[in-house]
């Protein structure tokens, strides 16, 4: 009877244990990120679908739009942008685009919660962005950490079927 008693006990703490179905799934801090060109993400975007990834480009933020090109003269289309964690681009768009400059949870996309570094180089590059969302279109160089996504609707006027969650910039020109 008494072992009985411990295993209904061990089942039932167990359970305690486990998140809900519909919760977030967080993002692990030690995983590694893929290294990608933004025209290999554009050709083959279920392979990094989820996937953490490194990427380089140019950003281009404005009015109507927060996407990444491929440098230089490469055309192969852009990859919306949002921002991990309680931060906000501030970019003004439509069906979806976000006013302000924070939101009360971290973003989670798919159910996978992506968080934003708390770095000194990530923070100064968010507020860069932030303070120049409202202007006409303005580009910058970017080497970026996030979450990729494909095979969705996202940006303005759910345009793009791609999106990378920014979680970390590693550098920002200008």
């Amino acid at each position: 009877m008494i072992r009985k008693s411990t295993l209904i006990g061990l089942v039932l703490l167990l359970s305690a244990c486990q998140k809900p179905p519909n919760a977030p799934v967080s993002t692990a801090q030690s995983e590694t990120p893929i290294r990608v060109g933004v025209c290999e993400l554009q050709r083959n975007p279920e392979a990094y679908n989820h996937r953490l990834i490194a990427v380089e480009g140019e950003l281009s933020l404005g009015n109507e739009e927060f996407a990444l090109y491929a440098k230089g003269y490469a055309r192969c289309g852009s990859i919306w942008l949002d921002i991990g964690g309680k931060s906000v681009s501030g970019t003004v768009y439509c069906c979806g685009g976000n006013r302000g400059y924070s939101r009360p949870e971290n973003l989670t996309v798919d159910g996978i919660e992506i968080p934003l570094s708390d770095d000194d180089q990530t923070k100064s590059a968010i507020q860069r962005i932030q303070s120049r969302s409202r202007s006409w279109y303005n580009s910058s160089d970017v080497d970026l950490v996030g979450r990729f996504f494909s095979g969705g609707q996202y940006g303005h006027f759910g345009v793009s079927s791609t999106l990378l969650v920014i979680q970390r910039v590693v550098s920002m020109k200008p």
